[in-house]
């Protein structure tokens, strides 16, 4: 999956949108809700501002990486509370020794990418192409940390997958749009009690969008 912004991360966007939280309708008086959506990606093993081209002594002292975005993190979550919407698109895990060591070396430990997500409150991670490259064994240990469930400091993230696709399913029913592991296609996200309708997700809804025409059975 190319992505149009850089390889290391996208400090994607933050979108102040305003909603009526009363009606659709303009009204004299009517309250406004303000949320945000923080996303990166791309990201490519570099958790830490590290530059592994360099001596160690240069360690810590790069200016990417998620260690990096952390503290911008930090300030919207201060501003928009839990109206921050925080999601990550993929191309994660592969591109960095920390994280080629740990998928390869230390099955028994934690994915430090996916505890960095867990750690930060992500919302949403998508898998990108080259969540592959590891393979589906390592791949799988990986989500099912991201998902599990809250332990300590740490917040589980969903997972969605729309265009993977349950290989099993579509054995038995060619037409089946049943995702790969049953991982949500789309979610619709209430912020002060407002419900809003993202215009992503099933595969089915995209029409015309390249996307259809990249679907994966797994």
């Amino acid at each position: 999956m190319k992505k149009i912004l850089s390889l290391f991360l996208t400090l994607a966007i933050v979108i102040g949108l305003f909603v009526p939280a009363a009606s659709a309708e303009p009204t004299t008086g009517a309250t406004t809700t303000e949320f945000a959506f923080l996303v990166t990606s791309d990201l490519h093993g570099q958790i830490y501002s590290t530059d592994y081209s360099a001596g160690y002594e240069a360690s810590g002292t790069g200016t990417t990486g998620l260690t990096r975005i952390a503290t911008y993190i930090k300030q919207m979550r201060a501003k928009y509370g839990e109206n921050l919407y925080l999601a990550d698109l993929g191309d994660t895990i592969q591109g960095a020794p920390l994280t080629y060591y740990y998928a390869f070396n230390k099955p028994e430990a934690d994915d430090p990418a996916m505890k960095a997500f867990r750690t930060l409150g992500y919302d949403l991670w998508v898998p990108g192409n080259h969540e592959f490259n590891y393979g589906l064994d390592i791949l799988n240990r990986q989500m099912d940390y991201l998902t599990s469930a809250a332990s300590g400091k740490e917040t589980p993230a969903a997972i969605m997958a729309a265009n993977y696709l349950d290989a099993q399913a579509r054995k038995a029913d060619p037409n089946s749009w049943k995702t790969w592991k049953n991982y949500k296609p789309y979610e619709i996200r209430e912020f002060d009690g407002q419900p809003q309708h993202p215009q992503v997700g099933h595969p089915r809804q995209l029409g015309g969008h390249p996307l259809c025409g990249h679907l994966r059975d797994l």
